[in-house]
């Protein structure tokens, strides 16, 4: 569709319209038979006292060439070979695809051999590539909120040595965990708990309560209480302050609670990845502690340099 140009509107608003005409091809008596047209567009400038014409617009060139017997495609080529001196490749036809050059049949080989070698680096790659993602799921344990936090310290505990069944009434019980030393068999309850504060409150410790009653009626068992929290979880954990105010340490010793921090398990992780994590010292100490687990006589100074926790 054409576009109309109003200069009387234009020259209202103080604008001018320059067409600059170039000739591209012309008859024996010099007559244009294809030209191009450059619009520049001028608005008044008032400097002072004059008033000056200042460029503020170009439109173009538009190429007018003469009725021609080519296709439409054709006169494209014509118009950008010969009038914008853009060199053009021509498509292969769909009929020449079917020709096989000679020396071509080798290089198809060598082609085929590398698109193979792609196709499996590109599997590897995606193969490594998921097992990058499971392998950092354990830092989800540094900032992850409570229902995303929960499969990943199951994941962890059982990866330090215990037997998790997780909960089937969601809004209850963290999970239920249970580990063999020797011939005797201890049992915990746990109480997951994540949060942006610098503390926990004491709801976590009135919760477990509730799961070890619930462990006596639903179950006729006594199991051990076992908080896992997360505090001031946007933070880094070097940069965390202290998440257990006094009262409620007092509070989880008399309630014959075991506390430690997703961080800390992170260490704990780190250590029996490198295989210094002796798993009957370390849950033997849980279900003996009653208040805030104390992890570093666990730690022994055996985590690599490197990561957070020194």
């Amino acid at each position: 569709m054409g576009q109309c140009i109003d200069f009387e509107e234009l020259n209202q608003k103080g604008i001018t319209v320059s067409l600059l005409t170039t000739k591209l091809y012309t008859n024996l008596s010099m007559y244009a038979l294809a030209f191009t047209v450059l619009l520049e567009y001028y608005k008044d400038e008032r400097t002072g006292y004059e008033i000056r014409k200042k460029l503020f617009y170009t439109a173009g060139p538009i190429i007018f060439l003469p009725r021609i017997d080519a296709t439409e495609g054709e006169t494209l080529e014509i118009v950008l070979r010969d009038v914008c001196r853009i060199e053009i490749l021509t498509p292969e036809p769909e009929w020449v695809r079917y020709y096989v050059a000679p020396g071509q049949k080798s290089i198809d080989e060598k082609i085929g051999i590398h698109q193979e070698s792609i196709k499996k680096e590109k599997e590897c790659l995606e193969k490594d590539e998921n097992k990058r993602v499971e392998a950092r799921e354990c830092l989800k344990l540094l900032y992850a909120g409570e229902m995303e936090l929960e499969p990943v310290v199951w994941n962890m505990l059982e990866k330090l040595g215990a037997n998790v069944e997780k909960p089937k009434n969601p809004g209850k019980e963290g999970g239920w965990v249970s580990v063999e030393i020797g011939n005797a068999k201890y049992k915990g309850v746990l109480e997951i708990e994540s949060t942006t504060k610098n503390q926990f409150s004491e709801k976590g410790i009135e919760q477990l309560a509730k799961w070890k009653d619930r462990g006596i009626r639903l179950r006729h068992e006594k199991y051990k209480g076992i908080f896992i929290g997360n505090s001031c979880r946007n933070r880094p954990p070097k940069g965390r302050p202290c998440p257990f105010a006094d009262d409620w340490c007092k509070t989880a010793n008399i309630s014959a609670i075991c506390v430690l921090t997703t961080a800390d398990l992170y260490r704990l992780y780190e250590l029996q990845w490198c295989e210094k994590f002796n798993a009957n010292n370390f849950w033997s100490d849980v279900f003996q502690t009653n208040g805030i687990l104390n992890i570093d006589k666990h730690l022994s100074g055996a985590i690599p340099k490197g990561n957070y926790s020194s």
